[in-house]
């Protein structure tokens, strides 16, 4: 019979920062991890910091960091083509009306 051996890490303050998103915040998956449900009761990050979770738990929930939100690289080609197509848009309006008030 093979026993089944489970490493045990306590989540830190330092580790538990370490998961927080660049909007300073966590997913439903990663709080998930610590069995934290979406209706977090009042002091619920000191209930699970300084506590041992499986290591595994703790590694998914700091490999879950910004798995939420959009990727950056999305964003700025985004923008970039909002800025085109804007930039666009306003050269079209300004040739538009300078051509009208040119016959007046």
């Amino acid at each position: 019979m093979e026993i089944l051996r489970i490493e045990l890490m306590i989540l830190t303050k330092t580790i538990f920062e370490e998961g927080t998103s660049r909007n300073g915040s966590w997913s439903d998956k990663q709080l998930k991890c610590f069995g934290i449900g979406k209706d977090k009761q009042k002091g619920w990050k000191n209930g699970i910091i300084g506590k041992d979770f499986p290591k595994e738990v703790i590694e998914r929930y700091v490999a879950l960091k910004d798995a939420h939100l959009p990727n950056l690289a999305d964003a700025e080609d985004e923008s970039s083509l909002l800025f085109k197509w804007f930039w666009a848009l306003t050269m079209y309006c300004w040739f538009d009306s300078n051509q009208k008030t040119e016959g007046i």
